[in-house]
């Protein structure tokens, strides 16, 4: 029967273009290993062809090592491989336990003796010596592993219609949404075209699916929809991949096929309805579930469970649990037996019997129409087997109380007043999905004649272009949309606030702060006089202005805008909505960017709950809450955790994220720091320049964070001790701070801060002091909006006073920072236990040991209430009081403190780092003092060895470590290993501090009084 178009004329027609992209469409990675793989070689050729019959992609690998790296690389996707006799027995040992590989097939020529080795292995399927059966057992493995299932949602039994709508799976409303859409759009005839030339990039390498392409694209009009979806092909692989992962670009392109399929089911289930009607009907369905899965399911008794596409049953339950049986084969997978009991009296989704038309008859197979939805009443084991489970399952009515509560909110929330392709481009925005979104936005302009629909659809390109971090093109759209709107609108309109909100988005974002401003307060004005006061459009106007004040560092009016804007989304908002998790997300910030890590963290992890429950995994706003929640970690000093979450962000943005976007380049940032903070320096820096080089890429060259980014970098190489490299950095940081006139920002602030670091750890203290003190001006003009960073600047400017030997003055600056810190601080708060550091230090520098250890004291009191025992800021006050133990010639006590901080240096730091570096010192100098030569000696040299291979030849660290070396020998009477070890510390000293550093005058003494000795 030839397919019937049904054509609405006032729906515009569009074709979607291929992307030239080739994007792989199998559901599985498969490798082949053999070092006689040759490209060349006829056999190899005819062995891949073969292959091309099971997966459109091979990867092939003729070494073990590469095909581990290869391996290691590949994250959550099954993994199957075809391995030589030779080289399997090597490999299949190393790698047999990584989760993701499912199943190996050796191929070899000596069957019998690699039987022998294989059947050690539970995941080797077989031995073979020709292509054709490993084809089949790849076949048979795939299908047990789960391959091709259907995914599901769930729905609790607490779903109400006032509360709690949106915990659910995300999947379940973006694909509900998708197919309502769907089904809505009108489609021509070139959409068969655009859908078989996407698939002929998929299956380029794939001679039979390129056959299947071409028949489907002759034959498509006079053979059914059922029969090309239950028909071995793409198709239906391609589907129920797209389907599961929400691949938008994919579904779009097959939305024909997915609408005839639906009404040609639709019109089955009214053809055969008499036959049904009054006769309850059990259908049965057998598949594996995920152990995560299952175990999800076996929580819902009682709520619901939706299948997200195309649901396949049979009549006969053998022929189901045949299925079920074979998915226990594979052992991270349970074996589910669906029984479907049906109410054929009430009102569902469409289901059709449709053995006549499929191409398995014998199945008995029954379709349903996408999206049917199963009330769970029972879960039973089968006999004694613990992966063998019986559900028992009831199809809703289309009247089921929580079933029609979650349409209405679908309803309310997909813009019902849109076209069908307007509604699904503004769908596809909420997903992430921006190029396809583009694409359809670009496609109706062509076809639109209303100027103020025009206007609308610029506006959503430039959001388009906006989050693709294409910033001049996003202005341009923005700007042709902000013209038709005052040609076609009165000035005061919403649609024109909107752009002009969105358009100051733009212009915060790339630092351009007084015209970001300018229009969020034109936006926010046209609001204020047309909508109430708790309207959500007004919300987002004072989020966007406490951006605004946040991006320049007023953290004070920023919390006061972000603030009014929670209030409202709290009235207006159901409480999972993701408008609402932004906003915890940005009073998350503030508190960050105050210094207050509790109440930041509490903020992001309510901001991610909410994110979790109502966005795709792989949405990047969920990548923001991960990264946020990874920085307050990096700052309370628990870098595995930060890094554990930074991670999580980045997977996210790797695959949701251009590669030049600037949110990739600020996880690269952030991952840098904590090595940065944990003395893995090379690691760092590595990250800090892919970062670097993203920003360059996709930010203005007067971008702020470009001069974060050489912040970053000149502070890397100031704790490498490569201090000209440092100040280089800085140099470029504060010269784009100038052109951009950001004279009050806190950043400018932290840069003088840092500089003033690197002159102090040069011995210029004059400098140091000058700096720290451009710091402290930055941060009074910003008031009390974190008078933490205030305190800061006062700790810095004592501790120079301290260098130079003003104690006076360092105590008075010392006291200020305590006195901030008592006045603003919680009493057990670690910035505190650092202030009473301080003074502690200057009365030790005093040689006022009794008050320096009174203060020490207090600090370590502080930390050992606030923080883990393992913390590194404890090593720090362990450290000091063993500075005062050792100073008061106390040296048994000194070495137990010592001792203490040298345990948490070496559990919680790299080798490299400057800290365990100091506790090996430190525990070398007691030794020495109490003439243990030897072990003072095996001390110092571990210094030396450490920064020999982890740092840089000419780093101070060595220069130390050498002169200390020189001196323990220079005690034992060993002149000539002395001298030899100072002349090597006075060459490292000569190289990288200036002619009269303290260090380099003393080292040049030692060696003029031992030379003296040695004449005597």
């Amino acid at each position: 029967m030839k397919h019937q178009w049904s054509i609405v004329s006032a729906t515009p027609q569009l074709r979607i273009p291929i992307v030239a992209e080739h994007r792989i469409i199998q559901n599985f990675c498969l490798i082949w290993l053999d070092a006689k793989i040759n490209d060349t070689d006829d056999d190899c050729r005819n062995f891949i062809s073969h292959l091309r019959r099971v997966a459109n992609t091979i990867n092939t690998f003729t070494d073990c090592d590469t095909c581990v790296d290869f391996l290691t690389g590949i994250r959550d996707q099954k993994t199957f491989m075809i391995v030589s006799g030779h080289l399997g027995q090597h490999i299949v040992p190393m790698i047999h336990e990584i989760p993701h590989i499912v199943a190996f097939y050796v191929f070899c020529e000596n069957k019998p003796m690699h039987e022998q080795w294989a059947k050690e292995w539970s995941k080797v399927k077989g031995v073979f010596t020709d292509i054709g059966p490993i084809c089949e057992a790849l076949k048979q493995t795939k299908q047990q592993s789960g391959d091709d299932s259907i995914a599901v949602s769930f729905v609790s039994t607490d779903v109400r219609i006032d509360e709690n709508l949106n915990q659910l799976d995300p999947s379940f409303m973006y694909t509900q949404i998708l197919k309502e859409i769907l089904l809505t759009v009108e489609y021509d005839e070139a959409s068969i075209k655009d859908f078989t030339t996407y698939h002929r990039v998929q299956c380029a390498h794939n001679p039979r699916e390129l056959e299947h392409i071409d028949l489907f694209e002759r034959e498509y009009y006079s053979r059914s929809a059922i029969q090309w979806y239950t028909a071995e092909t793409f198709l239906y692989r391609s589907l129920s991949r797209a389907m599961r992962l929400l691949d938008a670009d994919a579904i779009i392109k097959m939305g024909f096929f997915i609408r005839d399929l639906h009404q040609q089911i639709e019109q089955l289930y009214y053809q055969q309805f008499s036959n049904y009607y009054d006769h309850p009907l059990s259908l049965y369905r057998g598949q594996g579930m995920s152990t995560k899965d299952f175990n999800k399911l076996r929580t819902k008794m009682g709520g619901l469970i939706s299948f997200n596409m195309f649901l396949t049953t049979t009549m006969c339950r053998d022929i189901a649990l045949i299925f079920s049986e074979s998915a226990t084969s594979c052992p991270d997978l349970v074996g589910v037996l669906f029984v479907m009991n049906i109410d054929t009296t009430i009102s569902s989704t469409p289901f059709a019997n449709i053995s006549n038309l499929s191409n398995f008859p014998d199945e008995q197979e029954v379709i349903f129409s996408t999206h049917t939805i199963f009330r769970i009443h029972g879960i039973t084991r089968i006999e004694i087997n613990d992966r063998l489970w019986e559900v028992n399952l009831t199809l809703t009515n289309d009247n089921d109380p929580i079933l029609s509560a979650l349409t209405q909110r679908i309803q309310a929330g997909t813009y019902v007043g849109s076209t069908g392709w307007q509604r699904l481009g503004e769908l596809l925005m909420k997903l992430g999905a921006y190029d396809t979104a583009e694409q359809i936005f670009t496609m109706l302009i062509d076809r639109i004649s209303d100027e103020t629909e025009k206007a609308n659809l610029y506006q959503q390109i430039g959001l388009v272009k906006q989050n693709q971090a294409a910033y001049a093109e996003a202005i341009l759209f923005y700007e042709k949309s902000m013209e038709l709107y005052r040609n076609t609108l009165p000035s005061n309109a919403l649609s024109y606030a909107t752009t002009c909100n969105n358009m100051g988005a733009l212009y915060d974002e790339i630092g351009d702060y007084s015209k970001a401003i300018i229009l969020y307060e034109q936006a926010l004005n046209i609001y204020q006089k047309a909508l109430p006061e708790n309207h959500p459009s007004l919300a987002t106007s004072y989020n966007s202005i406490g951006r605004f004040y946040n991006n320049i560092g007023d953290y004070v009016k920023a919390f006061v805008y972000y603030e009014k804007a929670n209030k409202t989304y709290e009235k207006a908002l159901p409480p999972t909505d993701p408008e609402l998790a932004q906003s915890y997300n940005n009073i998350g910030q503030v508190y960050g960017n105050m210094g207050e890590y509790s109440k930041a963290l509490e903020y992001y992890e309510k901001s991610l709950r909410i994110r979790e429950k109502a966005l795709p995994p792989t949405h990047r706003e969920l990548a923001q809450s991960y990264n946020n929640i990874g920085l307050v970690y990096d700052n309370m000093g628990e870098y595995s955790k930060a890094l554990e979450y930074y991670d999580k962000s980045l997977r996210i943005r790797e695959k949701a994220l251009p590669p030049t976007h600037p949110n990739l380049a600020t996880s690269y940032s952030c991952i840098g720091g904590v090595y940065s903070n944990m003395g893995e320096y090379s690691t760092a820096l590595e990250y800090y320049e892919k970062s670097h080089k993203i920003y360059e890429i996709s930010l203005p060259l007067t971008h702020p964070d470009l001069a974060s980014s050489y912040s970053c970098i000149g502070g890397l190489y100031s704790s490498m001790g490569e201090y000209s490299k440092a100040i280089e950095y800085y140099q470029k940081a504060f010269e784009l701070y100038e052109k951009v006139q950001l004279t009050d920002h806190p950043d400018l602030a932290h840069l003088y801060k840092n500089i003033g670091l690197v002159y102090e750890a040069m011995s210029d203290y004059a400098k140091a002091l000058s700096f720290y003190k451009k710091a402290l001006d930055v941060r009074r003009k910003a008031g009390t909006a974190n008078l933490s960073e205030i305190a800061t600047s006062y700790n810095n400017i004592g501790k120079v006073y301290n260098n130079m030997g003003e104690y006076s003055s360092a105590v008075s600056f010392y006291q200020k920072a305590l006195e901030v810190n008592e006045k603003t601080l919680p009493s057990n708060h670690p910035d505190l236990a650092t202030s009473y550091d301080n003074v502690g230090l200057v009365y030790f520098t005093m040689a006022d040991y009794q008050n320096a250890l009174s203060y020490y004291k207090k600090g370590v009191e502080i930390r050992q209430n606030a923080l883990s025992p393992d913390h590194p800021d404890l090593e720090k006050s362990f450290n000091n009081i063993g500075g005062v133990y050792y100073s008061m010639s106390m040296y048994s006590n000194a070495l137990i403190f010592y001792h203490q901080a040298l345990e948490i240096c070496k559990k919680k730091l790299p080798p490299n780092h400057s800290d365990l570096l100091t506790a090996y010192n430190n525990m070398a100098a007691v030794y020495e003092r109490m003439d243990e030569y030897s072990r003072a000696l095996r001390f110092y040299e571990k210094v030396a060895e450490t920064v020999k291979e982890n740092l840089s030849s000419d780093h101070l660290e060595l220069a130390l470590a050498l002169n200390n070396i020189g001196g323990v020998y220079h005690k034992m009477g060993e002149y000539s290993k002395a001298l030899s070890f100072y002349e090597r510390a006075l060459d490292k000293y000569r190289s990288t501090l200036p002619p009269k550093h303290p260090y380099l005058m003393q080292c040049d003494k030692n060696i003029t009084l031992l030379q003296s000795q040695m004449n005597e």
